[in-house]
């Protein structure tokens, strides 16, 4: 028997051991990429791009574009998921929280695999890595020790104002003294605000569903460049101005009532800023609608530049001109933004 390859040459009698060696090697590289081949053949790979650069409410429309591809080809058992992220050189904590709520949400709760060809650059990186999206999204993350420049994102199917570990985290995080909101007076307005926010979600976001499936996210962070704190919660629930159409209470009638008379504007700006209290026949610690989250930005205001941003539909309020704004495209939900500290804009998020 003969056996040749390239310039090679050996027979049964006589031949060299470490060039059989290499053949043997070079035959089973060869059939396992014939494998491979053919499974990747029997899956299409459905893969789409970030822009590189992505702000929320302003790139709303690129946003709902992914969604929509992946939601489209992702209950198709003959496709393989996935995200590139190569081309991404910048992104807003909003934009992280929505992207990770909506594609767990398409996804089911069953995570996708991070492919290190497709990852952005290492700052962008290691930022996903520090805030928990490769942790919420991909299986095989690498968990990262705790940075205390971030919240980490996180989800809750169910939040009662009796589970003080999970409030209190987060309290703690934006209560630290070198932030200047650590009084006792800041501590309790941020844990009204975080708790009427879990609690509108759990009540009135979610029509006929599962206590699983009434999922709320979020997170915070510090940038020490614009030495600013920020928090972001969203639910993906069916909106403030549809939970108003399916609720049956007092606030829910009278509301519907002003919702008719003077428009989506005006009422989105009366729930952020009114005490609808007198409404609530049950007094349980709570009744005082979405004026927790302005509440809570009002007391910060007396030493700290703070801002609230209520976005449901395709509708944007804002404390900073306590205005109603349209944004391009409307969202799944209620996403809900605070930002404390930094230096005063001039320029519009939208």
């Amino acid at each position: 028997m003969i056996v040749k390859k390239r310039q090679c040459r050996f027979s049964s009698t006589k031949y060299n051991i470490n060039e059989k060696n290499k053949l043997k090697k070079a035959f089973k590289k060869k059939s396992k990429r014939k494998v491979k081949k053919r499974i990747i053949e029997n899956k299409i790979i459905k893969q789409f791009d970030y822009n590189s650069k992505i702000e929320f409410p302003k790139d709303i429309s690129h946003l709902n574009s992914c969604l929509k591809y992946m939601e489209k080809f992702n209950d198709d058992e003959n496709c393989r998921i996935w995200i590139n992220h190569k081309k991404l050189k910048d992104i807003d904590n909003s934009s992280i929280l929505f992207l990770t709520a909506n594609i767990d949400q398409i996804r089911h709760g069953e995570k996708l695999r991070k492919d290190k060809r497709l990852a952005p650059s290492k700052n962008i990186n290691k930022r996903l890595m520090a805030i928990g999206y490769w942790q919420a999204l991909c299986s095989n993350s690498v968990h990262e020790t705790t940075n205390l420049k971030y919240l980490k994102i996180r989800s809750a199917n169910k939040v009662k104002k009796t589970d003080n570990d999970f409030h209190t985290e987060i309290v703690e995080f934006f209560t630290q003294e070198k932030y200047g909101i650590s009084s006792p007076e800041h501590k309790d307005a941020l844990f009204d605000a975080l708790y009427e926010a879990m609690a509108n979600a759990v009540e009135h976001a979610y029509i006929d569903c599962a206590d699983e499936e009434k999922k709320i996210w979020l997170m915070g962070a510090h940038n020490e460049e614009k030495n600013q704190l920020e928090f972001v919660f969203y639910d993906i629930g069916i909106g403030i101005f549809a939970s108003l159409e399916h609720g049956k209470k007092a606030i829910h009638k009278a509301m519907r009532k002003f919702y008719r008379i003077f428009g989506r504007n005006e009422t989105l700006k009366t729930l952020c800023t009114s005490d609808l209290s007198r409404f609530k026949k049950e007094k349980l610690g709570r009744g005082q609608g979405m004026i927790a989250f302005k509440t809570f930005i009002d007391i910060v205001s007396g030493t700290q530049i703070a801002q609230l941003e209520v976005i449901t539909e395709n509708l944007m309020y804002n404390s900073k001109n306590n205005e109603v704004t349209k944004i391009k495209q409307p969202i799944k939900g209620t996403l809900v933004r605070w930002t404390i500290g930094g230096v005063e804009d001039e320029n519009s998020r939208v």
